[in-house]
């Protein structure tokens, strides 16, 4: 289905301009984080925050999910040094605090082979973990995000392949395919994740457009049903997917990492250029 159709002849989907146009029809905002208030090499979207306080303005509660594979106290160290302050929302909820939360729940030592970065490890501080420095040592596998930035996911194969050989479970902590580098699509873990589990191995993701991060967000505001609640994301793949699932409408930032998008079967109720 071409996103035209849906937008020019279909009538599906109503483009909005503003935010503060469908305040009166939600109570809470799951907001996402890259490509909609903020761009690698851009920094934050001066849009974004005329979005944020418009829906402060209005007395709504804004919860930021995000895939990133780190704590949403980091993210929210992170943003508010950006130059969007904790005020302009309310909690943050990451995929690095829903794979911590699992980890929490083995109760057990584990050895972890972690495909990411220095500081990734941070993130599992304090539980019985040990980092091994080959996959032929490891109970299972980690992966939060590329070392280095690729346009491919070619030079990571031969160590996903080892970890295969391994028989090495997967836990991607963070299921974006894309992050949009300065107009360029750099390859994350997501991508990393669907090569695994077609090759034959075990994957267990966490971040959107999975589950767990959404009950987590909505834990938030339990009393709020369904109905009032909408998500805002760029990725057609995990934002407005995720929402889909999870049974609440949604916002596509048409700006960001899909902006190059022609056809799609994901629909979303809203469509806004950027957020504002």
């Amino acid at each position: 289905m071409l996103i035209i159709d849906v937008l020019e002849k279909k009538k599906v989907v109503e483009i909005l301009h503003k935010i503060s146009e469908i305040t009166e029809c939600y109570d809470v905002y799951f907001t996402d984080v890259w490509g909609v208030l903020y761009h690698e090499g851009v920094g934050v979207l001066p849009t974004a925050l005329q979005g944020l306080h418009a829906l402060k303005e209005a007395e709504k509660t804004v919860v930021l999910i995000s895939n990133a594979s780190k704590s949403g106290d980091l993210l929210a160290a992170f943003l508010e040094q950006e130059g969007i302050p904790r005020v302009l929302y309310h909690r943050v909820i990451t995929s690095g605090d829903c794979t911590r939360t699992y980890f929490e729940s083995l109760g057990k030592p584990t050895a972890c082979y972690l495909m990411g970065r220095s500081y990734n490890r941070g993130l599992f501080r304090g539980l019985p973990m040990t980092f091994v420095e080959e996959p032929e040592q490891a109970d299972i596998f980690v992966t939060c995000a590329p070392h280095m930035d690729s346009l491919s996911i070619d030079p990571f194969l031969p160590l996903l392949d080892r970890c295969l050989a391994a028989g090495l479970p997967m836990l991607c902590a963070n299921p974006d395919e894309y992050v949009l580098i300065k107009d360029q699509k750099i390859v994350r873990s997501g991508l990393f994740a669907q090569y695994y589990a077609e090759k034959g191995g075990s994957v267990m993701f966490f971040g959107k457009p999975h589950e767990p991060i959404y009950k987590g967000a909505h834990a938030f505001v339990l009393g709020t049903p369904k109905k009032r609640l909408i998500a805002i994301g760029d990725g057609l793949k995990t934002d407005i997917l995720g929402a889909k699932n999870f049974g609440i409408d949604s916002v596509w930032i048409r700006s960001g990492v899909d902006s190059k998008t022609t056809e799609t079967s994901i629909v979303p109720t809203y469509v806004m250029d950027c957020f504002q």
